[in-house]
């Protein structure tokens, strides 16, 4: 605790010194300036700092509701230099971290380019004033004409990472989060936790998936992957979650190439189609708790019914056999008690499945008669 404590002590002493982070020393803009700051008279890379009680620069521009109200510090203000940029991108802030290495591994030993924390006042405990808090407010707002081709396009990400690795060293992603639950009193345990990956190279990550009681020692099995959910305490639901609010998804899962599909959960009716629409085969329920299958263009092509009978309507003949018979492939079954042997009393037009013959026979009242 001690050594927590003279840790904070020492970066505030830091950050005091710095001339960004200190009240006195940095420059403030005068109301009139803000004004300007607003109207975009900053010359190129001008770099400026608010007062506390200033109104930012708006970032919430046509939206539907009403235009929220930003206050605080703000920094810097940057104006990309005019003209066209055909060899450089333009950063208005930029930092870099090079780090000989920690010899150990894990977060606690990491080294990191920036941190941002936002504690409420009062956590953990449930008397801490209300109000929602977050980490990052990230603000994007592009425009632009139409393109004809891909150089003319105006393309916008609100993040745009690019992370790499030499060889194998360890797990790769582009993004970890641990999201997690404790409780709000002593000893705080913790009830849920489940962490997501973005795009992962492990190096090791099928060594345990083919049986290897330590991943890390049984050489280079390497497992790449898009999305990862890892349920690590508590009893969770759902790794992927998938909703119709105000409006509703055509498709809820997708996986093939662009225009050739694979497979798909189709949105509504929660169907699985299988290929491209024009030769697509897909399976849906059906009302009465059936299971039906189409063929491309929606076709019907056969319907297996809740009681277990089943219909296909390609076939015109009417045959009652057993389903499943290996003989015949009718246009409507019925599934009948398989027997050993005949009943001793049987009723007129009673029909069995004999085991032994493996045929279907009907009492006419005098004997048994055999379909096939």
């Amino acid at each position: 605790m001690r050594l927590f404590v003279r840790a904070l002590i020492c970066c505030a002493l830091s950050l005091a010194a710095s001339p960004v982070f200190a009240q006195g020393s940095a420059p403030r803009l005068s109301s009139p300036q803000y004004k300007a700051v607003k109207s975009g008279s900053l010359q190129a890379g001008q770099l400026n700092v608010l007062p506390d009680d200033a109104d930012l620069v708006s970032q919430q521009v046509y939206t539907e509701g009403a235009e929220t109200r930003f206050r605080g510090r703000q920094w810097t203000t940057r104006i990309a230099p005019n003209g066209p940029r055909s060899n450089y991108a333009f950063i208005g802030d930029n930092m870099v971290l090079i780090d000989p290495g920690s010899q150990r591994n894990g977060p606690n030993t990491a080294g990191y380019a920036k941190n941002i924390s936002v504690l409420k006042k009062g956590f953990p405990s449930q008397s801490a004033t209300s109000g929602e808090i977050d980490g990052i407010l990230l603000n994007l707002r592009q425009a632009g004409p139409t393109p004809k081709t891909d150089a003319d396009a105006s393309d916008a990400n609100a993040i745009q990472g690019n992370a790499q690795v030499a060889g194998d060293p360890g797990f790769l992603s582009f993004g970890e989060m641990q999201i997690s639950r404790i409780e709000p009193t002593a000893p705080y345990t913790t009830t849920h936790s489940i962490r997501l990956q973005l795009g992962a190279i492990d190096p090791f990550g099928k060594n345990l998936e083919l049986g290897a009681t330590d991943r890390y020692y049984n050489g280079v099995h390497r497992l790449t992957f898009g999305y990862g959910a890892i349920s690590d305490v508590g009893a969770n639901d759902r790794a992927f979650y998938a909703v119709d609010n105000t409006s509703p998804w055509s498709t809820y899962f997708y996986a093939g190439h662009p225009g050739n599909p694979a497979v798909r959960l189709m949105g509504n009716s929660g169907a699985i189609r299988w290929g491209p629409d024009d030769s697509s085969w897909t399976i849906q329920r059906g009302g009465g708790g059936s299971l039906n299958f189409y063929s491309a263009g929606d076709i019907l092509q056969g319907q297996i019914n809740a009681d277990g009978t089943t219909y296909w309507p390609a076939i015109t003949t009417n045959t009652v056999v057993v389903a499943g018979s290996p003989m015949l492939t009718p246009r409507k079954t019925v599934i009948y008690p398989p027997l050993t042997s005949f009943p001793a009393s049987p009723v007129e037009g009673e029909t069995i499945y004999s085991q032994q013959n493996r045929k279907v026979y009907t009492w006419d009242g005098t004997n048994w008669q055999a379909h096939w």
